[in-house]
């Protein structure tokens, strides 16, 4: 066996007050249900993905599990869900434990870590036309037999 690595695809999103945020569109698996969002959060430091609980009963997600989560704010109640991350230049991913907490969040989705480990291996702020960008590269190991 041995591995290579292929261009998944490219996210660009402009650069503001040293966050980067990204338009997501998340859904369903099971009902294919879908809402935009503009404004999600790429945040390093999150281990998972957290999607508010507004977003989770819009989409009629069921809970898969019931517990706790610790935030920078403290530990807070919280159940899990499976959804579905569409970003708009192709990366689709399907997440089995997302996390939706019993407090209100400032945005309504934050894009963790286990989306990122699914293969970003650039990062880099890019300027075009005199505005500033976030650039992620997405590369995604694949095995061939």
């Amino acid at each position: 066996m041995c591995f290579h690595k292929d261009i998944m695809f490219r996210q660009l999103t402009q650069f503001s007050k040293q966050r980067i945020l990204v338009p997501v569109k998340v859904r369903n698996i099971n009902t294919r249900l879908s809402i935009d969002i503009n404004d999600a959060l790429w945040d390093t430091g999150a281990v998972q993905t957290v999607i508010s609980k507004d977003i989770a009963k819009c989409l009629q997600l069921k809970p898969t599990s019931i517990g706790k989560v610790d935030t920078a704010n403290g530990t807070v109640r919280s159940w899990t869900v499976s959804c579905e991350f569409e970003l708009p230049d192709g990366g689709v991913f399907e997440i089995e434990n997302v996390i939706v907490p019993d407090n209100n969040l400032k945005g309504h989705v934050v894009l963790g870590m286990d989306i990122m480990s699914f293969g970003i291996s650039q990062i880099k702020t890019i300027n075009i036309d005199n505005q500033k960008y976030i650039e992620l590269l997405f590369e995604i190991n694949k095995m061939a037999i």
